[in-house]
């Protein structure tokens, strides 16, 4: 058994000499993997099909970030709502934590999307063409041949069609779908730096899922090295019952003496990113893919013990000790997704599509003008309106109040969606308007926005505070 014991002194996929241990994961079958299976299928179609799809006439995921324009299920966003870009990554960080402080690793395993393209659909190519693990390191070991080139081309083929059409709809969330298609049936020197850019992913893509895998994990990913700091001794994790299954099978130990634990290293076999989970449930390398514990559970079966010696549950339970939901980790996570939630949730629903802001221009103050023998104040202002409405609007300023004028040639002013614009108005008003000793006054226009799109107009009263002396 010595022999497949893995190394204590560094991880599974190093040598002594610090060179790569490939790694050769076997199939397994059970509830989990079944779950795994259909929670995968799902996130693919949904990457897939997300930048493809309309709603209202627009697209329902955009990212465009050339043009400072971006589409999320039905929500406008433009440069200069940038702002809110730290309420969404903080929300989705804050979350990321409350669900590690419950699950522990349910992303890796579950939704990450270095593990949900390589299982469900880089491996299952690869175990398609070359076979089981086994078959797969046989074929490793042996010398070049018309059949072994033959396996290799087909299987990297296949990975590169695959990796095409993950690279191109995942450049469709920044270009949208129609540039897409434009841009692929034209030159590739006309659009150099799209192509670029494509030809970039589309090698990473083919890198990351077809030969690096389980190195992102246990190498380069941050979340694995902070898991620790975001867990404990409550959260649901993979775990192995040594109460159970200790003393593992070995030869010349006594049957009775014996756990639950046959030693058959199954549970090893089929991790893909080579742990022993009898080592522990928080090993860095863990990933709570779940294989384990439908390896485990089959040879349960098969030797006809209770299934469960690997499951998911928790440290604390483990030792027999009751466990706590909500802890001060778990409510300060929850506290703070709370709020940013909030937050965001408050600004999209009192948001405005147009917003305009009258700025007094820099030139003489103010004029006196003698009408009809009337004296009025005539003030000079320039608006900047701005848009967050993803269909072009004519923006309008007028008075209902006979003793207040609005002048403005360029009025009614007309904007491009996510655009912003400035323009000239002067505003008249009798003197009369003003208070009594302290010359200074409110105006009250109305302001009004026409939609593009066939929306009934939006109508706002602006009130203009002037201040004298006059």
């Amino acid at each position: 058994m010595k022999d497949r014991e893995l190394p204590e002194d560094r991880m599974a996929t190093m040598a002594e000499d610090g060179s790569r241990v490939y790694l050769y994961p076997g199939e397994v079958q059970g509830l989990f993997q079944r779950m795994r299976a259909r929670v995968h299928f799902v996130l693919v179609v949904v990457f897939l099909a997300l930048p493809w799809l309309e709603l209202g006439g627009h697209p329902l995921m955009l990212l465009d970030v050339a043009h400072r324009r971006f589409s999320v299920f039905g929500f406008f966003f433009w440069g200069h709502d940038f702002p809110l870009f730290f309420l969404v990554v903080g929300i989705f960080l804050f979350l990321a934590a409350f669900m590690t402080a419950l699950f522990g690793r349910v992303w890796c395993g579950w939704a990450c999307p270095q593990t949900v393209f390589v299982e469900a659909i880089y491996r299952p190519i690869e175990r398609w063409i070359e076979g089981d693990g086994l078959a797969r390191k046989k074929l490793d070991d042996a010398p070049w041949s018309f059949g072994k080139f033959r396996k290799r081309a087909s299987k990297w083929g296949i990975w590169l069609v695959v990796s095409l059409v993950i690279s191109h709809s995942f450049l469709a969330y920044f270009v949208g779908k129609k540039h897409l298609f434009e841009m692929v049936q034209q030159n590739p020197l006309e659009n150099f730096t799209p192509f670029r850019v494509m030809a970039f992913i589309v090698g990473l893509v083919l890198f990351s899922f077809g030969w690096f895998r389980e190195q992102f994990c246990v190498i380069m990913c941050p979340y694995g090295r902070i898991q620790s700091v975001l867990t404990d001794d409550d959260s649901l994790t993979v775990v192995y019952d040594s109460k159970r299954g200790e003393p593992r099978r070995a030869q010349g130990l006594p049957k009775d003496q014996q756990g639950d634990c046959i030693n058959c290293y199954r549970c090893v076999q089929v991790c893909p990113t080579g742990v022993d989970i009898r080592r522990g449930s928080q090993q860095l390398e863990c990933i709570a893919c779940t294989a384990c514990i439908d390896a485990c559970d089959q040879v349960m079966e098969k030797i006809e013990k209770p299934k469960g010696l690997i499951r998911y549950d928790r440290d604390r339970t483990l030792r027999g000790e009751k466990t706590r939901f909500w802890r001060p980790r778990v409510i300060v996570y929850a506290s703070a997704l709370l709020v940013l939630t909030t937050a965001l949730t408050i600004f999209l629903g009192t948001r405005e599509w147009v917003d305009a802001t009258f700025i007094r221009m820099r030139a003489e103050p103010y004029q006196v003008l003698q009408v009809n023998a009337e004296e009025w104040i005539a003030n000079s202002f320039q608006i900047h309106v701005s848009s967050y409405d993803p269909h072009p609007i004519r923006y309008h300023l007028s008075s209902t109040d006979p003793r207040i004028k609005v002048v403005a040639p360029l009025l009614p002013f007309s904007l491009q969606g996510g655009e912003t614009g400035r323009v000239p108005v002067f505003v008249e008003f009798q003197r009369e308007l003003l208070q009594a000793g302290t010359g200074s006054g409110n105006l009250r226009l109305q302001a009004k926005v026409e939609f593009s799109d066939g929306r009934a107009p939006q109508e706002k009263e602006v009130v203009l505070h002037v201040v004298g002396p006059f």
